[in-house]
């Protein structure tokens, strides 16, 4: 059995993906790379088929770039990070870090969509994230999905922090 070769992202899919896990949205990213929102959507989907996701691509792109490796020279983010959450609250951040709906996780659960919708609020209060793909990058940071350092930097030029 081979493994497959890990997908290239462009330097361009890459500063984007560092803006979602720093929190900000379409319209910051866009102001930030001084391009219109039009293109950093298009970036998104197009990083998203470049690694084979097909839904909710922003915190799966996320987690893709810490699992190989992409966001390693992102600095982390200057607050406390828990280190420790329920069993209940990991298995929704991972379910979140995968793409799932909020329907997904209450089926995977067997929780009604109300508690997992609860349950991810908690969560991103508890991480201080802004969004979805915020939470995962919080959570890699503070190294509950996984070590930021998992696997070596690519070779791309260091991401500006935004």
């Amino acid at each position: 059995m081979t493994s497959q070769p890990t997908p290239r992202l462009t330097r361009g899919q890459l500063l984007v993906i560092a803006g979602l896990a720093r929190g900000h949205d379409t319209l910051r990213i866009a102001s930030d790379l001084h391009t219109s929102p039009a293109a950093v959507r298009t970036l998104i989907r197009r990083a998203a088929a470049r690694t084979g996701l097909k839904r909710r691509p922003q915190p799966q792109l996320v987690d893709f770039a810490y699992q190989h490796g992409y966001l390693t020279a992102l600095p982390t983010e200057r607050r406390p990070r828990p280190t420790y959450l329920t069993p209940r609250l990991m298995e929704v951040l991972e379910g979140t870090a995968r793409g799932l709906s909020l329907n997904e996780i209450a089926a995977e659960l067997h929780i009604s969509r109300a508690t997992a919708h609860e349950h991810r609020r908690r969560l991103r209060k508890l991480l201080g994230a802004h969004t979805r793909a915020h939470a995962v990058a919080i959570a890699w940071q503070a190294g509950l999905l996984g070590p930021a350092t998992a696997a070596p930097a690519k070779t791309v030029r260091p991401l500006k922090e935004f």
